[in-house]
């Protein structure tokens, strides 16, 4: 091997370093003393705009290199006089390979080499002359194994996007052969730093917003290619030719083509060019395509017309191109690119992608699109999460938006038509859409929405409502699973109810459950008494929306999304409790199955969990029987009680083996708590009391008296007297509705 020759460092030579700046200057009186291993100084010399240190590096290399890194190497370091980002790194061997991790420049050797991925203001805090050292030695030996690049990394870039920013529809290239023309707008913003706005003409809604820039793209594919191809920035057409060549592109060929079928149609002429290069990438030359880059290319002074000149098709002639035959020869030297920043809008890939997480094409419902529902559906279909069908029948009005996923002036239009319209215009292929109607009064937009539940994989209840949860719960017929969320009034807790995949545990069953949860936790206990003042917005008296806090609202819409995404096959009830410290809480049990007692049109629900407990407080006082109240909550309207909890004997009772008689000591306390606890949904239901080893479970003469009882003072509520039994078998309830009339 003959005498390396190495490119020249920049700026003229320097005998010290005693004018230069304190990084390039404590580079070099170490390098010069010797004090950093490996490392020799080689010269000082001092351009323009930088001070540049040229040092030798002693590389430790394997014997079986995949890239020619040489035992020595000879680098420059360029520091620029304002210290306003990173020193540029360039090796200066002839010879020194194109490898992934180089640096995209105007001239394609000397390569520049990517050390840091960091931005210079932070890299700046730890950057040492030593550390330095490490870091390029360490890239070279890395890179000379081909070890730099992880597997588990993105692929390196064939080409660094630079230049103005050029936002393209996410379908724009979407062709239907590879001569496919699209003759999009350009519109731009106004500000210093201009972007351009690639758009279909039939996606133009204001023309006037183009400011008369009219191109015409065109797509050319190429051949899959190794990731991290990076030579220089393309200058010319001659230049861009060369780059696409290594994807087996043809440019002036391809061009030359599309030019002549672009000249039939006069319109084209005046138009401005753009070349958009999609290129697939390998990780491994042989392997599969894991990524595509997209390029594009603006042919800057150039109309259809003049680069068909340029390049010796035609001659224009009276607003007419007239072909030259033969052509002439092209002179791409001559025709001047400009690099754009190609930047897909999102799609549901890449908001995925974004959140490290695999796109959910589910079909999901979202029932109710205000505060909560608006801000966590907003939060899914960022991180690719569902096909959406949002339902809602409120109109969006100026208070709203304190709490609202929405911005702007979009009052008096349906919440969900423009939740919908947002999510679409977010994320491009975004698979929302609006029913606007009121789930339990649907009117002409019933048909679509049992349509919509019977598609649905989870139908997501944010309404807030009751009615709405147990009309979803039981009265739609739709198999997909149902999961509620709401906010208490304060806003410092949110409640998720998920039933079961196979709707074993229903959500009215939940609601019970978590009532309890309420009943016998204490941090939850002041769920419903939270009540914060409230603001009214117009002149009726329903017109009352409640002061809660829009930084509570997004915190919850937080968890509640990451919950949702994280859902279990089982039933489950979870509650956040945002505390004083801003800390927050999590509780969370496990949906209990009911079994369900029938009389007379009434029915009575007892969940597994509660029948245990009932079952323990049994054995802890045999051989006596024990006994107490039932407390739980109604619907009237579907003649259903669902037991929530009971309350134990109170001290005056009478137990003996053979009989039970309750008292009444503190009983109505015990009862006027769980009221206030859970807002006056639970109430006293019935009696309950025990029997002895070997009874059975049906009612004695006394127990007849006593249902008998109950039953007329539930009389005037409308309701059925109960009495649950408890024996060494389980639990029985009997309903008494003799004597009541009904609602």
């Amino acid at each position: 091997m003959g005498q390396e020759i190495w490119i020249p460092p920049r700026g003229e030579t320097s005998v010290d370093s005693d004018s230069f700046g304190p990084r390039a200057r404590a580079l070099a009186d170490l390098l010069k003393a010797g004090e950093i291993a490996f490392a020799r100084l080689i010269s000082l010399s001092k351009a323009e705009d930088a001070d540049v240190v040229t040092l030798e590096v002693d590389v430790e290399l394997v014997q079986d290199r995949a890239y020619d890194i040489r035992p020595h190497e000879r680098i420059s370091a360029e520091f620029p006089h304002n210290d306003d980002h990173v020193p540029e790194v360039l090796a200066l061997r002839h010879s020194f390979p194109a490898v992934p991790h180089l640096n995209l420049r105007d001239a394609e050797l000397p390569r520049s080499l990517c050390l840091f991925e960091e931005p210079w203001h932070e890299l700046r805090l730890r950057w040492t002359p030593g550390y330095f050292v490490r870091v390029l030695r360490h890239w070279l030996a890395t890179t000379a194994r081909d070890e730099l690049h992880g597997n588990d990394q993105p692929l390196e870039p064939l080409l660094l996007g630079t230049g103005v920013p050029l936002i393209i529809p996410r379908n724009l290239w979407v062709t239907e052969g590879p001569t496919r023309l699209d003759v999009i707008g350009i519109q731009t913003s106004e500000m210093a730093r201009p972007v351009l706005v690639a758009r279909r003409p039939e996606d133009i809604q204001d023309p006037g917003q183009e400011h008369g820039l009219q191109f015409l793209a065109t797509v050319l594919v190429g051949k899959p290619q190794r990731h991290g191809v990076i030579r220089r920035t393309p200058r010319t057409l001659a230049d861009l030719r060369e780059l696409l060549s290594t994807a087996k592109l043809d440019l002036l060929d391809q061009l030359t083509s599309r030019l002549k079928e672009w000249r039939e149609n006069t319109e084209f002429l005046d138009r401005k060019p753009i070349l958009l290069a999609v290129l697939p990438k390998l990780r491994e030359l042989g392997g599969a395509v894991e990524a595509t880059d997209v390029f594009a290319f603006w042919i800057t002074g150039e109309t259809i017309a003049t680069l068909g000149e340029k390049l010796g098709l035609w001659k224009m002639q009276d607003n007419c191109a007239a072909m030259l035959i033969p052509s002439e020869a092209p002179n791409p030297d001559a025709v001047e690119v400009i690099c754009l920043h190609p930047v897909s809008e999102l799609s549901m890939e890449t908001v995925a992608q974004a959140a490290s997480r695999t796109p959910d094409s589910r079909n999901f419902v979202a029932i109710g699109q205000g505060a909560l529902g608006s801000q966590v559906v907003s939060n899914l279909l960022r991180t690719g999460f569902g096909s959406w069908i949002l339902v809602d029948n409120d109109l969006l009005l100026p208070h709203n938006l304190a709490r609202h996923a929405l911005l702007g002036r979009v009052w008096g239009f349906p919440k969900a038509e423009c939740m919908a319209a947002a999510l679409t215009n977010t994320v491009q292929d975004s698979p929302t859409r609006a029913l606007v109607c009121d789930v339990l009064d649907p009117g002409d937009k019933a048909e679509d929405l049992a349509a919509s539940l019977d598609k649905a994989e989870i139908v997501f209840d944010f309404s807030a409502s009751t009615a709405v949860a147990r009309h979803l719960a039981s009265d739609t017929s739709s198999n997909a699973r149902r999961v509620s969320l709401f906010l208490n009034p304060s806003g410092r807790h949110l409640v998720l109810l998920a039933e079961d995949i196979n709707r074993g545990v229903r959500l009215d069953e939940l609601e019970a459950q978590f009532y309890r949860l309420v009943v016998r936790t204490e941090a939850l206990r002041g769920f419903f008494q939270e009540r914060p003042a409230s603001l009214r917005y117009g002149g009726s008296c329903a017109d009352i929306s409640m002061h809660i806090p829009q930084d509570r609202v997004a915190l919850h819409a937080g968890i509640a999304a990451g919950a949702l995404q994280q859902l279990q096959a089982g039933a489950t009830i979870s509650v956040w409790h945002l505390t004083d410290d801003l800390s927050v809480d999590h509780f969370r049990v496990k949906g209990s199955r009911c079994c369900w007692f029938h009389n007379a049109g009434w029915k009575v629900g007892i969940d597994t969990d509660l029948v245990t407990h009932l079952l323990s407080l049994r054995s802890q006082h045999l051989p006596s029987e024990t006994g107490g109240i039932l407390v739980g909550t109604v619907d009237a309207h579907r003649k259903w009680v669902l037991l929530v909890d009971v309350v134990p004997a109170p001290p005056d009772s009478e137990q003996w083996p053979t009989g039970f008689i309750r008292g009444s000591v503190g009983l109505c306390r015990e009862v006027k708590k769980i009221q206030e606890w859970t807002g006056h949904i639970v109430h006293y239901v019935g009696e309950w009391h025990s029997h002895p080893p070997g009874k059975s479970l049906g009612m004695s003469s006394d127990d007849r008296h006593v249902l008998d009882y109950v039953a007329k003072y539930m009389r005037v509520d409308g309701l059925p007297g109960l009495i649950l039994i408890v024996g060494e078998t389980g639990v029985q309830c009997h309903i008494n509705v003799s004597l009541n009339d009904g609602p």
